[in-house]
């Protein structure tokens, strides 16, 4: 559903098992993941949500974001905005990866709708 290379890392949020799990990978390109949520398989609904925002152009910006202790991580994006990853840490911006290369989204279309997922009602922090 979401795939991309930020210059040294590649990230993915991919659909799995029977179309209602849902796993975000970071991994160095050609590496092995150094990052994997959830750790084990469990349903989407509980462990990701999504949001949509008004980007700076006016234009949309679907995200799917899940916690992690102190840090929030937001993947976003489609194939006519920006796409990224976001991190923050305690509400604040500490991260804003852009999508370099191979960029792949399909956040907006109806297999996410399909999820369940509960709406994240905190913006996205966006520069």
């Amino acid at each position: 559903m979401f795939a991309c290379s930020t210059g040294k890392k590649r990230v993915s949020l991919c659909m799995s098992g029977s179309g209602n799990q849902l796993a975000y990978r970071l991994a160095p390109i050609d590496g092995v993941p150094e990052m994997l949520y959830p750790a084990s398989a469990t349903a989407a609904s509980p462990a990701f949500k999504q949001g949509t925002q008004v980007g700076a152009n006016g234009q949309a910006v679907p995200y799917v974001s899940f916690d992690k202790g102190i840090y929030r991580y937001a993947v976003y994006g489609s194939t006519t905005t920006a796409q990224g990853i976001l991190v923050e840490q305690n509400g604040k911006r500490i991260a804003d990866l852009r999508c370099q290369a191979d960029r792949l989204s399909e956040l907006g279309t109806s297999n996410l709708q399909s999820l369940g997922l509960v709406q994240d009602q905190r913006p996205l922090l966006l520069s």
